[in-house]
């Protein structure tokens, strides 16, 4: 690994998450594979690849997508998807019904102008955006919320790695 690629792990545990170095970070994880359970740059499923983004900022998130669509703040997205933010995490699924419980299967980070990266085959981008050629309408068809990471430490479903525990007792 080559030094000027590297951060201090004293600067690191300082870091903040700001949208385009966490948008620039998940674009370096483009055509990755898919592997279910997958944290590593071998292969990644979704929600490993949004805790990773996060991790590699300071940000610990819960590990599964089911998990992570419980924290941070919700965005209101019942009209249209203008008030997501580069940052945001965005969930797929299945919607509630009157005989079946909400089911959330898929997660994605949005990273501006309609478009959303994440881990499904690969790690790859795709728009909110009917005319866009990376459009898919199943992803609108299954999308159930979004949650705002940024600025919305809890230190319970998102904490920061200079408060965990764990880690402190590591990097004393």
């Amino acid at each position: 690994m080559r030094k000027n690629e590297t951060i201090s792990v004293k600067l690191w545990l300082k870091s903040q998450p700001i949208a385009e170095n966490l948008t620039k970070t998940a674009e370096k994880f483009m055509g990755l594979p898919y592997l279910w359970g997958g944290t590593s740059a071998k292969a990644i499923d979704c929600s490993g690849f949004s805790s990773s983004i996060y991790f590699m900022h300071g940000i610990l998130l819960q590990r599964d997508a089911s998990q992570q669509t419980h924290y941070g703040k919700l965005v209101d997205t019942q009209k249209d998807f203008s008030q997501l933010a580069a940052g945001d995490l965005v969930f797929f699924g299945r919607q509630a019904t009157d005989s079946l419980p909400e089911k959330v299967t898929h997660v994605g980070m949005y990273i501006g102008d309609t478009e959303f990266i994440h881990a499904s085959g690969k790690v790859r981008i795709n728009s909110f955006d009917a005319s866009r050629a990376n459009f898919d309408q199943d992803y609108v068809n299954s999308f159930i919320r979004a949650r705002r990471i940024i600025n919305q430490v809890d230190n319970k479903g998102i904490e920061r790695i200079e408060d965990n525990l764990f880690y402190k007792e590591i990097f004393q």
